[in-house]
């Protein structure tokens, strides 16, 4: 008879001392990533383009670096497999590949392969980091340019508007991607989309400006070696940690 009455009033007592305890062990509430692009975007007088909108995350700045080094390694480990083998206009398409990437900047100048702009993370607030969480934000005016990754080397082609996939393989020497059956398209967000672009599954899909595309490097070409699915792989990952622009603005975050 007794378990009815003792039980509320223990309950009552824990209720009370809960409150109390939580704000002993309560931090101060860390600034979301939203509220620095929104008060960032109030001291500019032209609205950012959130397509070219990026964030770098801390945990990524020596992975990005670590990829970047390992890449390097396997193209020219591929290029020497190649020239070896007979085939000089691979190795000399992989050279240029293995040049353009030597050239790209390494870390702070590069970003988290992932959407962090502003539109994204106010539909996905669950996701949003914290500032702590980030090196930088930042954003680049759109280019004029898509780039594709080839048997032709690394080549920058200007973009149109309404400009395909179709359009940009149609851009180089057939040759340059024949045999590929697939490519990667790293858009400006960061996002690594793939594509059947041989005759049998050819697919197609418009292209903003400031896109890489990697066309896949076919089996005679190691694509069908480990080395060779390896870099079918890595690189386009690899891209997509790039900025999407030539002219960017950086914020480091406090």
């Amino acid at each position: 008879m007794q378990h009815p009455i003792r039980f509320p009033w223990l309950a009552l007592c824990l209720l009370a001392a809960a409150p109390s305890a939580g704000l002993a062990d309560r931090s101060p509430a860390e600034t979301p990533l939203t509220d620095h692009w929104v008060a960032w975007q109030g001291e500019l007088s032209a609205p950012i383009d959130w397509a070219y909108s990026f964030g770098l995350r801390s945990r990524d700045m020596r992975p990005v670096d670590h990829e970047r080094r390992r890449l390097l390694a396997e193209i020219e480990l591929i290029a020497q497999t190649m020239d070896i083998a007979g085939r000089p206009h691979v190795a000399q398409a992989l050279d240029n590949w293995s040049r353009t990437v030597e050239s790209m900047e390494p870390t702070p100048h590069a970003r988290s392969a992932e959407r962090l702009d502003l539109p994204w993370l106010l539909a996905n607030l669950r996701h949003a980091p914290t500032a702590t969480d980030l090196e930088h934000i930042g954003y680049c005016d759109p280019p004029d340019w898509v780039e594709l990754w080839s048997m032709d080397g690394v080549q920058r082609h200007e973009w149109d508007p309404g400009m395909t996939l179709q359009d940009l393989l149609s851009r180089p020497p057939r040759a340059a991607v024949r045999g590929s059956d697939t490519a990667a398209v790293v858009t400006p967000l960061g996002e690594v989309h793939v594509f059947g672009v041989a005759a049998w599954n050819r697919e197609d899909n418009t292209i903003a400006p400031g896109t890489r595309v990697m066309a896949h490097l076919n089996i005679r070409d190691l694509g069908g070696t480990l080395e060779g699915d390896l870099l079918n792989h890595r690189l386009p990952r690899f891209l997509a940690t790039r900025l999407p622009g030539d002219n960017c603005t950086l914020r480091t975050l406090p």
